[in-house]
């Protein structure tokens, strides 16, 4: 009995999982840890982040640590098969979320990459190219380091480390070499040849 009891609470909790959209399971694991969803703008597109309850009250405060660390999310679900293009680039499972919240810095942010976590319409206007053939192009490079600008003045932190999943772990090295402020990039499965 005991052995039901369990097995009908764990598959309760997986088909809560399964039910949720992509971006709620984001929220869900946001809110879990208390962080809050945000979003920049910038010249080229609306970029998504979760970031601490906390951080608009760095920039006062007397934190031990002055680095921003930014967590860049992977591709996602840029391709249903390996030759057909998503509709919507937004991870299955928030990988980079989950090891963003972990992180013990109060200066610490979740970003998106452009077009995932979007509404319908806001994807409406974001071409599939921008998670396909120009994922790591300069509107897309410029616009991730001008996101990553605007936190970091937000946060009052003077440097920043960049921490990157998989296409993230890419893009982190490409804004890394465009800016003088970074103090360290870590990356995870990235598409890098070494």
């Amino acid at each position: 009995a005991l052995f039901f009891a369990l097995a009908f609470v764990l598959s309760a909790c997986t088909t809560v999982s399964i039910l949720q959209s992509r971006p709620e399971r984001a929220d869900t694991l946001a809110v879990k840890n208390n962080w809050r969803l945000s979003a920049y703008h910038t010249p080229h597109f609306k970029i998504i982040a979760y970031r601490p309850a906390s951080f608009e009250r760095m920039a006062a405060s007397k934190a031990p640590t002055d680095t921003l660390n930014v967590y860049l999310e992977g591709d996602g679900l840029a391709w249903i098969t390996e030759t057909r293009l998503s509709r919507d680039p937004t991870p299955s499972e928030p990988i980079t979320l989950e090891l963003a919240v972990q992180d013990p810095n109060p200066r610490s942010i979740y970003f998106a990459r452009p077009c995932q976590y979007l509404t319908p319409n806001d994807l409406a206007q974001c071409s599939p190219a921008y998670w396909s053939s120009h994922r790591y192009s300069e509107e897309v490079v410029a616009s991730m380091s001008d996101a990553v600008e605007q936190a970091k003045r937000e946060s009052g932190a003077r440097r920043v480390r960049l921490f990157g999943y998989s296409g993230g772990g890419a893009l982190a090295v490409l804004i890394a070499a465009r800016r003088t402020d970074v103090i360290g990039v870590t990356t995870l499965a990235a598409n890098l040849d070494h």
